[in-house]
């Protein structure tokens, strides 16, 4: 219903605290957290604001990656996987680089996977930690 009423040029204001539902649903956001505006834009713009990630996944030693120029900063998601980083590049990284890199020093990837962040971790980075919270609500 509200795609349709969208297509038929009508304006529709829809309030949410479940991200995924905005992601799927709105063409622009305003993400307002404690009165403050604290975002206007598509949801593009909004996942743009978040540095660029790329999961890898190796027994290799990873350590030629981690000073990559473009990385700004890696770290492991996951503490009962140790062979899982996740590298996160600069604005004007290409995650080809990285790739190229393990290729160049003979890093055996089991995973390579460059993903944008949800729109709901887009809202935690935003608003801060107490935006995780309500998730576990």
């Amino acid at each position: 219903v509200i795609r349709d009423m969208a297509a038929a040029g009508r304006t529709i204001l829809f309030s949410t605290h479940v991200m995924s539902h905005a992601e799927r649903i709105c063409d622009r956001l305003v993400l307002i957290a404690k009165g403050e505006r604290l975002f206007d834009g598509t949801v593009d713009e909004a996942i743009a604001t978040m540095p660029r990630r790329v999961m890898v996944e190796s027994s290799s030693d990873l350590t030629p990656l981690r000073s990559c120029a473009d990385v700004i900063g890696a770290e492991q998601p996951d503490p009962l996987n140790p062979d899982l980083w996740e590298f996160r590049l600069s604005d004007d990284a290409d995650a080809h680089g990285l790739l190229q890199a393990a290729f160049e020093h003979g890093i055996r990837l089991k995973r390579f996977d460059r993903t944008d962040p949800s729109l709901h971790e887009v809202f935690v980075n935003m608003v801060g930690p107490e935006a995780g919270e309500a998730e576990k609500r």
